[in-house]
């Protein structure tokens, strides 16, 4: 017993420190076991962080790959066939292995740092690189279309006809990675997996495949947008250029954070080429909405498919569905294969309402009804 309340609490209190003393030891010895295991099984600490290479190091690098030289052309040139032919046969595995071998990246990576370091002659000389080898890819996918007589557009082709803000958060992120493995020497082998990301190439064989078709392009019927003319040219043009601005501009900042030049010699031109950037995530954002429209729109008719099944009749093929966003109100458009009378107006008009009640927003639906008769003897 304690004579005291006093003698009690300082009693309590020194258990107390006692207590927490033992566990604070504890603690102490685990965290030195798991950081002694953590260094015996990586080794050396120091291989965690790897120095970038020297500015002088660097810079010769990036010199020689912003050289106007032959092997430039000349592996641009069967990239730029393979890529072609990939987009006319509608082959992403063939299309993907254009990328790897495509060098279109280290001049526009080279231009990036001759941004920031106020370097003109090297960004005159990545400049003209640059320039000439989009010109040689245009000029080969649009001899080879032109040589193939091909009239047809598929999906490989659309889906390069159309960007969006996504397409440039890729660009961006491309842009990072690229710069940020050109200045260590132990990933420089990534390249080729940002060169398959960002897709430099595929566009503008695009562009050459659009010329070549002009207003005679036939879309695949299992791809087509019904009653729209696409001029392909104009946005798979547009998805190059954001490629571009989006790798020079993030390049940069990677090689800024990185020391290899500093705000005050390189501030001018990044405004410039973040106001370019934001010029051109315009039309961009306008593409991305209608993207977010039509997702909402297929994800609900999905949903009211499960939810109202007696409206969908299992002899009822829907063929295609499009979608026009910018239709006021939204049009949506059904092709439908569909046996004689399997589908009333007053079927499409409780469509069209629950639909649009789902999709908070109004929308006017169009059914383009293919009807057939089974004949038996």
């Amino acid at each position: 017993m304690y004579n005291t309340e006093q003698e009690a609490n300082s009693y309590e209190h020194d258990c107390c420190q006692i207590y927490t003393s033992k566990s604070v030891c504890k603690l102490k010895s685990m965290l030195r076991k798991l950081i002694q295991t953590t260094k015996s099984i990586i080794g050396d600490p120091d291989l965690l962080l790897e120095s970038p290479f020297g500015s002088e190091e660097l810079e010769q690098l990036l010199k020689v790959g912003a050289l106007p030289s032959f092997r430039y052309y000349f592996l641009l040139g069967p990239s730029a066939a393979i890529a072609a032919l990939g987009l006319i046969a509608n082959s992403s595995a063939t299309i993907i292995g254009a990328m790897i071998i495509a060098p279109l990246m280290n001049p526009i990576v080279s231009l990036s740092y001759a941004m920031i370091k106020s370097k003109y002659k090297l960004f005159g000389r990545a400049t003209l690189t640059l320039s000439t080898g989009v010109f040689e890819v245009i000029l080969i996918s649009f001899l080879i279309t032109q040589l193939l007589g091909t009239r047809i557009t598929g999906s490989e082709i659309l889906a390069r006809s159309n960007p969006n803000l996504i397409d440039l958060g890729v660009a961006m992120a491309s842009g990072v990675a690229g710069a940020f493995a050109l200045t260590r020497r132990s990933i420089s082998n990534t390249l080729p997996g940002v060169a398959i990301a960002v897709a430099l190439v595929p566009p503008l064989c695009v562009v050459g495949i659009g010329l070549a078709l002009g207003s005679g392009q036939i879309t695949d019927p299992q791809y087509s947008i019904a009653n729209e003319v696409l001029v392909i040219e104009n946005g798979s043009f547009l998805l190059f250029m954001t490629n571009f601005i989006a790798i020079v501009f993030c390049g940069g900042l990677v090689f800024l954070c990185q020391r290899y030049s500093n705000w005050k010699q390189s501030y001018i031109s990044l405004t410039i080429f973040l106001l370019l950037l934001i010029a051109i995530s315009l039309p961009l954002r306008s593409s991305f909405e209608n993207f977010v429209v039509r997702s909402i729109i297929l994800q609900n008719l999905d949903e009211l498919r499960y939810e109202n099944p007696q409206l969908y009749n299992k002899n009822v093929q829907v063929r295609q569905i499009h979608i026009y966003p910018n239709k006021n109100p939204t049009l949506v458009l059904f092709e439908v294969v569909a046996p004689s009378g399997a589908i009333s107006a007053t079927d499409i008009e409780i469509l069209e309402q629950d639909l649009a009640l789902k999709s908070n927003q109004p929308l006017d639906i169009e059914v383009q009804l293919f009807e057939f008769k089974t004949l038996r003897n």
